[in-house]
């Protein structure tokens, strides 16, 4: 037996059983048995083929109207995404007008009212305005001064122009309105009109009242000059004073110190800092040395790191009082400064041209003379400062190269025919200063005597004659000390102040000429006393040792000279002669040669060398050398020397 059961078979005559519910699998199979047309099974699957036929036509039409459903989300996609870089273009456009509308800083001229019969004959508004332009543009040309731009409150700085009227709404109009709304431009306006004796032109500056200038039609440029003359100075206050004090007169140096003393008080910090240095340049000149020092103390105060302000000051205190010691000290700290911060206040230009008068400063109050004039030879070479030149030639003539300086002297251009007493004066002292300077070296007392007497001092403003003066004096008394008029070199140098450097070395050197030992070391002493880093008054006190013979401490003086001056050649020249005198030739042989490396055109360095040569035996080199001396500059004392050493047979 089994545990499977077969089913039995059904009844022929009883209907087989659907295998599925399916409508269309039922349909499939009453089509495989092929029933008739009219078979609800076949009807079932023809309606369900055309159902499908319309079912797919609707999905095609569907997927048609998706495609271009998706399309059109494309483009507007693509018109939005347009738009959006259109709106930010726009805002760009609008916020680089509001940042440049706001960091406006220039000068507008609006065109100025006429009167019409001037209009018709083409003096327009619009031409008053641009003359009006042309005159302060000049008068910012003309302006020299060492700020730089970016140090005003109000600069427009060469940024000016004319406002043409526009109409209608346009993007210049926009950045106008933007400009007078968030900006810093100044606006000028103003008018020409008739009166019974003329004409009156006034400009005015924003919204304060305008200065009328009147004269006669022909004076119309003046009066324009004089209207231009008023918005510079409302606008540049600065600039105008440099301006004024740029005439070198007495009355303009006075009106300028009136702009900067209002600057002073009403201005920012960095315009009080400036005024305060200017202010000090222009007493100097006017001859109150206390207000000068008092003024660059006060921009100092205001700003610790300004350079220029110190220069200044060791200018003042080295011309106008003699202290040399404080002035290498504030030339040295004003050196450090322009290196350190100087782009921050002086143009380009300007803080080369600081850079190389500092240098050219510290170098000749220790006796650099080399790196002197080549610094003041590169002063020379910015446009407006040829008047410089004197200082690099009498650097020159100091570090004994005569040549050159004599080269320079004859660079130096003659005074215009036209120029006032004053220019004159100051050309003649520049010239002297050269003239002194060569005729020291060469100990041709008359010829710089002579120099100094030539300059008309009378013409010269106060403080540049009290400078002149206090630079002239020591010279002046040495030389007559040296002619033999030792009465009348006291009673010189007597004129001058006892805390003046330069002026107690030439009281030591007058005394040491007269023989009066006691006080040359007693004004040697004052003078090492006044300035112990400068080298000049120890080689002066060993020079007067060792005329008296007392060669060792003569030349333990210029060792110290040469110590505080190691870029100087005399106390190394000096040295040598006292070993000469010592009798150690080859000792004298070895500072020669030392000092010809800082000045090997020195004529008495080479006779010096040649006779120690002449002592060692060594005949060709000492003949090599005095062969040089003969082709170089000379002293009538040398000369002597020289012909007597070259008499020496064999």
């Amino acid at each position: 037996m089994t545990d499977i059961v077969v089913p039995p078979d059904p009844p022929a005559s009883r209907p087989t059983t659907p295998g599925t519910l399916d409508p269309i699998e039922l349909a499939l199979e009453a089509e495989a048995e092929a029933l008739a047309p009219s078979n609800p099974a076949r009807l079932v699957l023809l309606r369900h083929a055309r159902l499908l036929q319309r079912q797919i036509a609707s999905e095609t039409l569907s997927l048609g109207l998706l495609r271009r459903q998706i399309a059109s989300e494309t483009v507007s996609l693509g018109l939005k995404a347009l738009a959006g870089v259109a709106a930010l273009g726009v805002a760009g456009l609008l916020g680089m007008l509001v940042w440049d509308a706001s960091t406006e800083r220039g000068l507008v001229i609006e065109p100025f009212s006429v009167p019409p019969e001037l209009a018709e004959r083409g003096l327009t508004g619009q031409v008053v305005a641009s003359k009006v332009l042309d005159r302060l543009s000049e008068l910012q040309d003309a302006t020299i001064s060492n700020r730089s731009p970016t140090t005003y409150a109000n600069n427009w700085n060469g940024d000016i122009k004319v406002q043409i009227p526009e109409t209608g709404v346009s993007v210049g109009e926009l950045r106008r309105v933007l400009v007078q709304w968030l900006g810093r431009q100044t606006s000028i306006s103003g008018e020409v009109y008739r009166t019974p004796e003329g004409l009156v032109v006034a400009a005015r500056t924003g919204a304060a009242a305008a200065r009328p200038h009147a004269g006669t039609e022909a004076e119309l440029d003046a009066l324009i000059q004089a209207a231009a003359e008023d918005v510079f100075a409302v606008t540049q206050p600065y600039r105008y004073a440099v301006w004024l004090g740029q005439a070198g007169d007495e009355e303009s140096l006075r009106r300028a110190d009136a702009v900067l003393q209002r600057l002073i008080v009403e201005g920012d910090d960095e315009d009080r800092l400036w005024a305060h240095n200017g202010l000090s340049i222009d007493l100097i000149v006017l001859g109150d040395s206390a207000g000068a020092i008092r003024e660059a103390d006060a921009a100092i105060a205001v700003e610790p790191r300004f350079g220029l302000a110190w220069i200044n000051r060791g200018d003042f205190r080295q011309a106008q009082f003699g202290h040399s010691e404080a002035a290498l000290a504030d030339y040295q700290t004003a050196q450090r400064l322009i290196r350190d911060h100087g782009e921050r206040y002086y143009r380009p230009e300007a803080l080369a041209f600081l850079t190389s008068s500092v240098e050219g400063s510290i170098a000749e109050l220790t006796g650099d003379y080399a790196s002197g004039a080549r610094a003041f030879n590169d002063v020379v070479r910015h446009p407006g400062r040829e008047g410089w030149l004197y200082l690099a030639v009498s650097d020159q003539a100091a570090g004994h190269d005569l040549a050159a300086a004599r080269a320079g002297r004859s660079r130096v251009a003659a005074t215009p025919a036209d120029a006032d007493a004053h220019q004159r004066a100051l050309d003649a002292q520049a010239a002297a200063t050269m003239d002194m300077a060569i005729a020291e070296q060469t100990e041709d007392w008359t010829a710089l005597l002579n120099a100094i007497a030539g300059v008309p001092e009378a013409d010269l403003l106060p403080g540049e004659r009290e400078a002149w003066r206090l630079q002239a004096t020591p010279h002046a008394a040495l030389g007559r000390a040296k002619q033999g008029d030792l009465a009348g070199a006291r009673a010189l140098i007597a004129t001058t102040p006892l805390d003046c450097h330069p002026c107690v070395r030439a009281r030591g050197g007058i005394a040491s000429t007269a023989g009066d030992w006691a006080g040359a070391d007693h004004w040697f002493g004052q003078a090492v006393r006044q300035a112990p880093s400068l080298p000049f008054a120890y080689a002066q006190w060993g020079e007067s040792l060792m005329a008296r013979g007392r060669y060792d401490a003569a030349i333990a003086r210029f060792k110290q000279a040469a110590e505080k001056g190691p870029r100087w050649a005399d106390p190394l020249e000096l040295w040598g002669e006292a070993l000469l005198k010592k009798g150690d030739w080859a000792g004298a042989v070895g500072q020669f040669a030392a000092a010809d490396k800082l000045a090997p055109k020195w004529g008495r360095n080479h006779l010096r060398w040649g006779e120690a040569l002449l002592k060692l035996g060594r005949r060709q080199e000492a003949r090599a050398h005095l062969s040089r001396a003969r082709a170089l500059d000379l002293s009538a004392a040398d000369q002597a020397v020289l012909a007597r050493l070259e008499a020496r047979p064999g």
